[in-house]
């Protein structure tokens, strides 16, 4: 839902097309999109998931925000 909300955001010039680069979050987290359900009953398999889920958490709002700021 983020990404189709900057995604149309961008769309409506809404936001800079430099906004746009929060996409290149999508490499960390459409393999989340798999692995999640697929380890969600065996923990320790789900950990370097989790890890996976938190760069994306840390990395997405800074890419978009250094957007923001390219774009000024």
């Amino acid at each position: 839902a983020a990404y189709l909300s900057v995604i149309l955001a961008v769309g409506l010039d809404l936001l800079p097309p430099l906004s746009l680069l929060i996409l290149v979050t999508w490499i960390v987290g459409f393999p989340l999109l798999r692995a999640v359900p697929a380890n969600a009953e065996h923990i320790p398999s789900l950990l370097p998931s989790l890890a996976r889920n938190v760069l994306l958490s840390l990395t997405a709002p800074l890419l978009l925000a250094f957007g923001l700021i390219l774009a000024a």
